[in-house]
């Protein structure tokens, strides 16, 4: 399992880092929320994961167990004496899983708000019911959104501004269906922060990447001369 220890200061925004723990799969994070219109403007602490509860972030648990995976493959194909087109078909899955596990920290998330639904009590104290705190992956930083939200009424037709699934960016005054009900952003903010250890991680699965590249082209160059 991957895990990232934030070792180095986060840029202060809204979103204010301020003390360090670890970060990665599990993340135990304590951060200070501050929202314009929320609360009044007042700031509170809060803890992003419990001992009871850690938080796990889909996209880099995702990009892990694929690494997992195709380890599991290399040692397969290693260790059994099998033929080359069996080792051909073994290492199309190995590079199979090395995208996925690529994909996983490098694109979108499939499953950001109002997708994403955390249980509140992997939050200390529990996040409240107008509050929304999300966490993903893309390019290899961590994108940390928040948004306060009301209660709102079900759009009467579509193409107007409201949206049932993920979605690129937020608007202030959109409206969504998010745990079972209509919810309008009343104010969101959300800071990107690249850490040393993510980055290093990236850069071993690209690497890895592009030596599976070349050694399909090694086995399609073989198979064809077959």
């Amino acid at each position: 399992m991957i895990i990232f220890h934030a070792l180095e200061e986060w840029e202060k925004g809204p979103c204010e880092h301020y003390k360090e723990t670890e970060v990665g799969c599990r993340l135990l994070q304590e951060m200070q929320i501050t929202l314009k219109k929320y609360n009044r403007g007042a700031s509170f602490n809060l803890a992003v994961g419990t001992a009871e509860h850690r938080y796990l972030v889909p996209q880099l648990q995702s990009s892990s167990n694929f690494c997992e995976l195709a380890m599991e493959e290399m040692e397969d194909l290693c260790n059994d004496p099998i033929d080359m087109r069996h080792a051909s078909r073994m290492v199309d899955t190995i590079w199979d899983y090395v995208r996925q596990a690529r994909g996983e920290l490098r694109h979108p998330s499939r499953s950001i708000f109002p997708r994403s639904c955390h249980p509140s009590v992997v939050f200390c104290p529990e996040l409240p019911p107008d509050l929304a705190l999300d966490f993903s992956v893309q390019d290899g930083l961590l994108i940390v959104t928040l948004l306060a939200l009301t209660t709102a009424i079900k759009p009467n037709q579509s193409g107007g501004n409201e949206s049932d699934g993920a979605m690129e960016g937020f608007a202030v005054g959109q409206t969504m269906y998010y745990k079972g009900a209509w919810v309008e952003v009343l104010e969101f903010v959300e800071h990107t922060y690249q850490m040393k250890q993510l980055d290093s991680a990236l850069d071993s699965i690209e690497h890895v990447w592009h030596s599976c590249n070349q050694l399909r082209d090694h086995f399609a160059s073989f198979n064809a001369m077959q």
